[in-house]
């Protein structure tokens, strides 16, 4: 574990190669100066690994985690990035949630395969069932074009988008894209109940190609509103390929669809609103029964928790019924979801995950649930909006930064000297790291893995 350290004006932050069960918390990213992919926190053929309440500011591509499996970055802050604040390409089953992103040098976030840049693969089909839940994208840049500067420019395969907030994306919200190579492939997507408010250039787009491998994709439940086109035209979405991508039950209104605070970004459903226990059920039953083996329509709405450490599956809930069950296994081909309990359902039945009241709500938050399914931990519905439940953190982080600027000058003089006694240039746990943290970080990451490895070896014998 990486801990209360802040690193700054380094060429980059930090680099975990093939290496496992590594967790960076709570820690500090400043300025990284480097072009390209080395300009912030890199994974690389690493798998298990956390990032977890950490600060990503000033950099380049600020996280990339590129060909690398069952990682989780949750509940981080992403402040200002050239090219991008994170870049998931050609990895599967990893957990992005509840983080902030805000970008208003370019786009958030984007999601692809591999073509073989810089020291990536060239891998294509191989971006499989990554979960998106619980994040906000905003102040993305504007565009005359809205597959630039998106809250996230997204292709891959077979992944979940729900719970999210896009609010203020000059750029545009969430755009299915299909271009060579990194993007070819884009199907078998659920993006379900997001709320997309006040975003230029659409808050949900998709591309118009026809190919083969652009298909099955689905949004349904998610709400819109205040949303225009790039030129400020009242379109709040555009799909290109409506059989590509489908909709299914959204809320695209024009009319206020009641949300606590829209003003100050509070976009809970406030009492009384219209999108209150209006929202479609995910997907039904197949045949009558009762057991801890439920089959489904379609299976693919579900997330089962993908072996990784900590996580829990969807707690699953039928129409009618106030009993709940946690998916353990989530068979996506054989439309069947493993309960952690048995159940009973109808032919037809209706299924969701976790609802108060009479049915699921349209959009990111389920109204009276004392703690959404949007990761914001004290429940009041910002998830990470300017007047937010990580305010404190926020503004702690955001001190921190502050303090830097004290330390410019000095920071400059002891890059390449050491003021660790081994004279790397870096200094104990929870201390500033100038110019050489790139490479302590890796350093450390590394000795971290050998660690780990060992120890899982003799537990194997």
């Amino acid at each position: 574990t990486i801990e209360g350290l802040t690193v700054q004006d380094s060429l980059g932050w930090a680099r975990l190669e093939s290496a496992t069960h590594v967790v960076l918390r709570d820690n500090v990213f400043l300025r990284a100066t480097a072009t390209g992919t080395t300009g912030g926190v890199k994974l690389v053929d690493s798998s298990y690994c956390r990032l977890e309440g950490n600060r990503f500011e000033d950099g380049n591509d600020n996280v990339v985690v590129q060909h690398s499996d069952y990682n989780v970055v949750a509940g981080n802050t992403f402040v200002r990035g050239r090219h991008s604040l994170f870049s998931l390409r050609c990895g599967s089953f990893n957990v992005v949630r509840g983080n902030r992103f805000e970008n208003p040098d370019q786009k958030a976030a984007e999601i692809y395969d591999c073509e073989g840049v810089s020291d990536a693969p060239y891998l294509l089909d191989a971006t499989k069932r990554n979960l998106v839940e619980g994040n906000v994208f905003a102040l993305t840049l504007g565009s005359d074009a809205d597959h630039r500067y998106n809250g996230i420019q997204y292709a891959g395969q077979d992944g979940i988008v729900r719970f999210n907030v896009f609010h203020d994306c000059a750029g545009g919200g969430l755009n299915f894209q299909v271009y060579p190579d990194e993007a070819l492939y884009n199907y078998g997507h659920r993006a379900y109940r997001n709320t997309f408010f006040a975003n230029a250039c659409h808050g949900l787009a998709a591309s118009n190609d026809v190919s083969d491998d652009y298909h099955d994709n689905f949004a349904l439940g998610n709400l819109l509103h205040a949303n225009t086109g790039c030129a400020g035209e009242a379109e709040q979405l555009r799909i290109g390929n409506d059989v590509a991508v489908v909709l299914r039950d959204n809320a695209i209104v024009d009319v206020a669809p009641g949300f606590v605070d829209g003003t100050s970004r509070d976009l809970r459903l406030a009492d009384g609103s219209p999108m209150i226990d209006a929202g479609p059920w995910l997907t039904r039953t197949v045949g009558a029964g009762s057991g801890t083996s439920l089959p489904v329509e379609d299976a693919a709405y579900f997330f089962d928790g993908s072996g990784i450490d900590g996580e829990t599956g969807d707690l699953v809930q039928l129409e009618g019924s106030t009993e709940r069950a946690v998916a353990i296994d989530v068979d996506v081909p054989g439309g069947r979801l493993t309960l952690d309990r048995a159940l009973t359902w109808t032919d037809g039945q209706g299924a969701a995950l976790a609802f108060e009241g009479a049915a699921p709500d349209q959009g990111a938050f389920e109204h009276g649930a004392p703690v959404g399914p949007d990761a914001d931990a004290d429940g009041d519905g910002d998830a990470g909006l300017d007047a937010d439940a990580d305010a404190a953190a926020d503004a702690s982080a955001e001190a921190d930064a502050s303090a830097e600027a004290d330390a410019d000058a000095s920071s400059e003089a002891d890059a390449g000297t050491g003021d660790g006694s081994d004279g790397c240039g870096c200094r104990a746990a929870g201390s500033r790291i100038p110019g050489r943290g790139f490479l302590f970080l890796a350093r450390l990451a590394a000795a971290v893995l050998v660690v780990g490895r060992v120890s899982r070896r003799r537990r194997a014998r």
